[in-house]
């Protein structure tokens, strides 16, 4: 197990680089200037030429390249170009908001798509069934802005029930956090519990085809045992692996559900950045998504052994 973990660790490195070279290639290669977003419109183009000479912008891509990756490979992430505020301490500001979205997301999405699968499977072709689909379908076809204005429509002005915007830190009170969590957690879990009910309902028919389910219903177990404890640890294996995968969702989606209802979280951090052209900043959160994104599926390789005995690592 050790030296599988150490092997899946050191096949790290390669992803990391070649996203790496992906991010750097985009910010440089796509049009826009930071230096005249900096300079402002009624700069004259020798102004413009200083500011790119003082960031560096002047200099060749492979020059610029490998400071950047030397600083990397140092733990620097760089200073933004707008904030001059190390991009590290901007993350660490950010951060707290959006580990909270997708910890109240992924409860919320296990919480809807498990049971809603396991009905499905249950009422295999029967109403509940098909309810369960098509509710799976619609949550996993319509965008996730959509869904979340839908929230806001239904529960912030038709009904005044909860918060919209802004964001609350659980030190000032647990309610408050998470009642200001409710709206978007929710919209983003609608999507990731579509993805999971669909994974829980074909692995679950599987499993329930088996030949020692027949066995256990003829020994007279409840349907809810089988159902429960022996039918749904079998078919844990394709679950995890969607609930690891619908990660990528959490990490595109908290873009969106951050701008939607005013999180200052990771996403936000993006898109203004983005907007004005602060490479350093996007090239940081986006290693910092990359890197959690490759560890979550580390961990839910490792679960398969727990989950599934038979499953072993060479």
């Amino acid at each position: 197990m050790l030296g599988y973990v150490l092997r899946r660790l050191v096949a790290t490195i390669p992803v990391i680089i070649v996203v790496a070279v992906v991010v750097f290639s985009l910010t440089r290669l796509t049009p826009g200037d930071p230096a005249a977003v900096i300079a402002g419109e009624n700069a004259t183009t020798e102004q413009i030429a200083l500011i790119r000479n003082r960031l560096g912008l002047d200099q060749p891509l492979l020059v610029q390249f490998g400071r950047w990756s030397w600083n990397i490979a140092h733990g620097d992430l760089g200073v933004s170009i707008f904030t001059n505020t190390p991009v590290a301490g901007l993350i660490a500001q950010r951060i707290g908001p959006t580990l909270s979205l997708a910890i109240v997301t992924v409860i919320f999405g296990l919480s809807l798509g498990i049971p809603a699968g396991v009905l499905a499977a249950v009422f295999a072709r029967r109403l509940p069934d098909r309810v369960v689909m098509v509710l799976a379908v619609a949550g996993f076809s319509i965008p996730i802005f959509v869904l979340a204005y839908l929230l806001i429509l239904g529960f912030a002005i038709s009904w005044p029930i909860l918060p919209v915007q802004g964001y609350t830190p659980m030190a000032q009170g647990f309610l408050s956090w998470l009642g200001k969590l409710i709206l978007p957690s929710l919209a983003l879990a609608l999507v990731y519990a579509a993805l999971i009910a669909r994974t829980t309902r074909a692995a679950l028919l599987d499993v329930l085809a088996e030949d020692y389910i027949r066995t256990a219903k003829a020994k007279g177990l409840l349907p809810r045992e089988i159902v429960w404890l022996h039918a749904l640890k079998a078919a844990s294996v394709p679950i995890a692996t969607v609930v690891g995968i619908g990660i990528a969702l959490l990490v595109g989606g908290a873009v969106v559900i951050e701008t939607v209802f005013a999180i200052p979280g990771l996403g936000r951090l993006t898109v203004d950045a983005i907007a004005r052209r602060d490479f350093p900043v996007i090239q940081g959160v986006i290693l910092l998504f990359s890197g959690v994104y490759v560890l979550i599926n580390l961990v839910i390789d490792l679960s398969y052994t727990w989950l599934d005995p038979r499953v072993r690592f060479a």
